[in-house]
């Protein structure tokens, strides 16, 4: 599946998938082994390494597994995936980090996005400091920053969100 810039989307996006899983693991501070021995099938940690490169396709039940295991839905590890290769972002919008991009000061070209979200941090206080913008809300705001539109999202996709595994895994 390649889009109409000749892009192969069916490989960006199993790449993005994977390294969405190893950042997950990654984030529990868990080896490719600690994985491997706490999902209730066969699997070499050889295997995960391959799905987590994204040279072996990892069926869905598996990739379900893992993420439960993990404990992280998997349609967030999928939504972070098709986010960061921005794919379907005019469907699904897109969830940014607005702690993460108030704190990178790279480029002075988004100090009034970075302005924009220490405003709409502060609105919401209490918040997990993670902004969804919808595909209308992400047009407004590039109209409004003067930005093209797909530079403006590529920027935004660099403020993906960590993966937040849940705290079912205390007792282990």
């Amino acid at each position: 599946m390649s889009d109409e810039d000749g892009r192969d989307i069916e490989k960006e996006v199993t790449v993005a998938v994977a390294t969405e899983v190893r950042r997950v693991r990654d984030t529990l501070g868990w080896r490719r082994r600690d994985l491997c021995d706490r999902v209730p099938f066969n699997l070499h940690f050889q295997t995960l390494a391959g799905y987590e490169r994204g040279t072996v396709q990892c069926t869905v039940s598996r990739f379900v597994a893992l993420c439960h295991e993990m404990g992280v839905p998997a349609p967030d590890v999928l939504a972070w995936a098709m986010q960061r290769t921005q794919v379907d972002i005019p469907l699904t919008g897109m969830r940014i980090d607005l702690n993460a991009l108030i704190r990178d000061n790279r480029d002075v070209t988004y100090r009034a996005v970075r302005r924009w979200a220490r405003k709409r941090r502060g609105d919401d206080p209490g918040a997990t400091g993670v902004a969804h913008l919808t595909w209308s809300a992400i047009r407004e705001l590039a109209t409004l920053f003067d930005f093209r539109l797909y530079e403006f999202v590529a920027y935004l996709a660099e403020y993906t969100p960590l993966p937040t595994p849940l705290e079912r895994h205390a007792d282990r």
